[in-house]
């Protein structure tokens, strides 16, 4: 999906306004750069809310709904399936299904260090085992040759 298509998407499903970055109480916020998925730029999201039976509560639950018609059409995506586990951990705060998304995401694209990576945190967060949580961050890394050397080791190169 297109930027831009994936914006007006998430603006139309939190009324927001694409073109003038106006909400339906009419503030906006401008939130960090590349949050929310792929393809970097600035995204805008409708301010205020919050708390149970807050205004934010209907957009949060027209992007669950949104993520959830998505992945029934395509079940396999590696990218809908991560950025869903990180919808899950981040706006949620649902670690258990945001680690089932996330074994998904990995099962469809084992190479994903984004993935990889975000499973090895919510295995520390759910269990604190650190052995484990490594293992799968050092595999989302890849392998030893495509990092560069630690410094130590560049040290020793630099030494006449």
């Amino acid at each position: 999906m297109a930027q831009g298509l994936h914006i007006e998407v998430i603006c139309r499903a939190t009324g927001l306004d694409a073109d003038t970055g106006r909400g339906r109480e009419g503030d906006a916020a401008v939130v960090e750069e590349g949050v929310g998925g792929g393809g970097g730029g600035r995204k805008v999201c409708n301010g205020g809310g919050g708390g149970s039976g807050g205004k934010g509560d209907g957009g949060r639950r027209d992007a669950d709904a949104h993520y959830r018609r998505m992945i029934q059409a395509d079940p396999a995506n590696p990218l809908l399936l991560g950025n869903y586990a990180r919808f899950l951990k981040e706006v949620e705060g649902d670690a258990a299904r945001a680690q089932e998304y996330c074994e998904r995401a990995i099962v469809a694209n084992p190479g994903d260090g984004d993935a990889l990576a975000l499973y090895a945190g919510l295995v520390w967060e759910t269990t604190r085992d650190a052995d484990r949580a490594d293992a799968y961050f050092t595999r989302g890394r890849g392998p030893a040759t495509a990092r560069p050397p630690p410094p130590s080791r560049l040290l020793d190169v630099a030494a006449p």
